[in-house]
């Protein structure tokens, strides 16, 4: 079924083309999202499913050892049966998506946007931007890259009718049209694909030349180019518009790799690299496998015996030991994630002034250090605030005795909020090997706060989020937050702006709002004082316990070399090698 394609903003005087027969009047543009991408954590008790939600396969062990010019076999976590990079929270659909599409700019590893398809994003005011795009770029069907290409995805993108996770990347354009909160949840959920109301387009967008257009935003956002690297706003050929469910699970991109056959949620996808793409991030290996395991202790050992070149998501248990035992093939190092409790604070017993109270009492009961140290063998740091230390503005002592241990402090507020009679029950996704993490934090608040805690297990994190969306999940969560810009504001806006679509826990505040709103119109010092002075307010209501400050740990296999990590977290995939035959 074709999806309807959004109207281009002052596209009334060029001739519609014809595709497949048809008239198609085009027109386009495309965090996180934010390329936002959150990957949740577990407490490991019962296993439940949310409706609908397969359980990913067991875990399997390639039957072939990598040799010299095979591709890269990387681990993966369990992804959905459909590629769509601007409606998943799961992090290995994002990864994938980024080496097959590619927008405006690229991040390399220390976050830093540098043009990609853009020659120039230029800007006199930070509220009006002029976009120039190299000429010769091509989709892997041979589509050419235009304008139009980046205008129809970005109001495919911000259609309200059926609103996508990563849509708030472009909640500054002129003419974006905010989602009802109380539906969001629900209609996010819905598979992509489904009929839907025309969307009226963003006027802030509008197509100049085959490869110019303009972008103009409702206040000044000096931050606003930072964003432009993600993988939702990256152009969409025709064959998203005319079959999207053909674009689903044979996803057709610009980017330096190709996918063999189609996406699906098996064991493996394949990817090989682009000939057609020339740009400065080619892929410098013969490929990638990615090999799905929901058991990270299975997937090390692969590595161990060499059946698997690269992982960054390590059984809890290796992680006090695997740098000695993998020495220079191991990787410790500070990313762009940071790990809390969410709380939906619209629910009872969270809501209001008790629930907020209940919230500072649990996290004033963590003894982070030591949960650091013992659970996470120092791969976590304790979280001061709400972003990491990789991000400007990230400040060493923003929570304060918030976040500090103080088991009689901690005891009193729970009292005076009236406890928690029914005990605490900790929700998490079972692909990463969180449980011994939750089974500590828990043993820390039955010991500080004498009170029952326990963890209920989903099989992936996509099975978590959908629980959330669809209300089946009313409970606190362990989640993980990964950045899509090394901005602090990607920390604040998506997750605690009113209504923003992963704005998970129901926080809403007006005063936060404006305080957001009014911080990204500024620069400089000044914009980060007023992002911490909004963090600060946030903290105060605490819909999300700080924890951590994650590192990527991470091991490789001899068979690979040029192993690297960037400031999100994620390996340099292009730049992997393997040595090929002589």
């Amino acid at each position: 079924m074709s999806e309807p394609r959004p109207p281009r903003p002052g596209s009334a005087s060029r001739r519609p083309r014809r595709v497949a027969g048809r008239v198609d009047p085009r027109g386009r543009l495309r965090s996180l999202g934010v390329a936002v991408v959150a990957a949740l954590l577990p407490v490991g008790l019962t296993a439940c499913s949310a409706p609908d939600e397969q359980t990913p396969p067991a875990a399997t062990s390639p039957t072939h050892t990598p040799e010299a010019g095979d591709p890269v076999v990387v681990g993966a976590l369990p992804r959905p049966g459909r590629f769509d990079p601007t409606d998943t929270q799961d992090p290995g659909t994002a990864r994938i998506a980024d080496l097959l599409q590619r927008g405006l700019f690229r991040y390399d590893t220390k976050g830093k946007a540098i043009p990609e398809v853009a020659t120039a994003v230029e800007t006199t005011d930070h509220r009006v931007y002029q976009v120039t795009l190299a000429q010769g770029w091509r989709f892997s069907d041979g589509e050419a890259v235009t304008a139009d290409s980046f205008v129809d995805a970005w109001n495919r993108l911000a259609d309200p009718t059926r609103p996508r996770r990563q849509r708030d990347l472009l909640a500054p354009v002129h003419g974006f049209v905010p989602v009802d909160p109380a539906a969001a949840p629900t209609r996010a959920a819905a598979p992509p694909g489904l009929p839907a109301g025309r969307s009226p387009g963003l006027s802030g967008l509008t197509v100049t030349g085959p490869h110019t257009f303009t972008i103009t935003l409702t206040h000044t956002h000096p931050g606003f180019e930072q964003r432009l690297g993600d993988v939702a706003l990256a152009p969409l050929p025709d064959v998203a518009f005319t079959d999207p469910d053909g674009f689903a699970h044979r996803p057709v991109g610009n980017g330096p790799y190709l996918l063999e056959g189609t996406w699906n949620a098996g064991d493996t996808l394949t990817l090989k690299p682009n000939r057609a793409y020339t740009a400065g991030d080619p892929a410098l290996n013969p490929g990638l496998e990615f090999r799905t395991y929901t058991d990270p202790a299975v997937a090390l050992r692969d590595v161990r015996e060499g059946r698997l070149d690269v992982l960054d998501v390590l059984p809890t248990e290796a992680l006090p030991t695997y740098l000695d035992t993998f020495g220079t093939h191991a990787v410790d190092q500070p990313v762009g994630r940071a790990t809390g409790i969410a709380f939906p604070v619209t629910r009872e017993p969270w809501t209001g002034p008790a629930g907020s109270a209940r919230r500072t009492a649990i996290s004033m009961a963590l003894d982070r250090e030591t949960l650091g140290r013992e659970v996470y063998g120092r791969t976590r740091d304790v979280a001061t605030d709400l972003a990491p230390p990789v991000v400007e503005g990230h400040y060493q002592d923003l929570c304060g005795a918030a976040c500090r241990l103080d088991a009689d402090a901690a005891q009193d507020l729970l009292e005076g909020a009236g406890g928690l009679p029914g005990g605490l029950t900790i929700a998490y996704a079972a692909d990463h090997d969180e449980g011994p993490a939750v089974t500590a934090i828990c043993a820390d608040l039955q010991t500080h706060l004498r009170i029952a805690c326990t963890g209920r297990a989903y099989p992936s994190s996509e099975a978590l989020r959908q629980a959330v969306a669809t209300g089946t999940e009313t409970g606190p969560r362990l989640t993980t937050w990964q950045m899509a810009f090394p901005l602090l504001e990607n920390f604040l806006t998506p997750r605690f702006a009113s209504g923003a679509m992963t704005n998970d826990t129901g926080y809403d505040d007006p005063t936060t709002d404006v305080a957001l709103a009014r911080a990204v119109t500024l620069d400089g010092t000044e914009r980060v004082a007023r992002l911490q002075a909004a963090e600060r307010r946030i903290l105060t209501a605490m819909p999300v316990v700080p924890l951590f400050d994650v590192h990527v740990a991470a091991v490789s296999s001899p068979g690979v070399t040029d192993v690297r990590y960037d400031v999100f977290g994620d390996p340099a995939y292009t730049q992997i090698t393997r040595p090929r035959e002589k």
